[in-house]
């Protein structure tokens, strides 16, 4: 399972930020990565962005569903 993960860098903030994707986690990486382009997409629509990075990491999800 992969979760997607965000860094932006923005005109209006003097410092880098980080979105975490709330409906993840996904089972491959290129359905992570294209979720990571989703939310690049979705965040300069509401902000200047300088830079972007989508970021998956891979994680280990219990029985229960919850992040390990």
């Amino acid at each position: 399972m992969f979760k997607a993960i965000v860094v932006i860098r923005s005109l209006a903030a003097n410092s880098a930020g980080q979105l975490e994707d709330q409906q993840g986690p996904y089972a491959t990486a290129p359905e992570c990565y294209y979720r990571t382009a989703q939310m690049i997409k979705d965040a300069a629509m509401k902000l200047p962005i300088v830079y972007a990075v989508g970021v998956c990491i891979k994680v280990t999800v219990n029985k229960k569903g919850n992040n390990i």
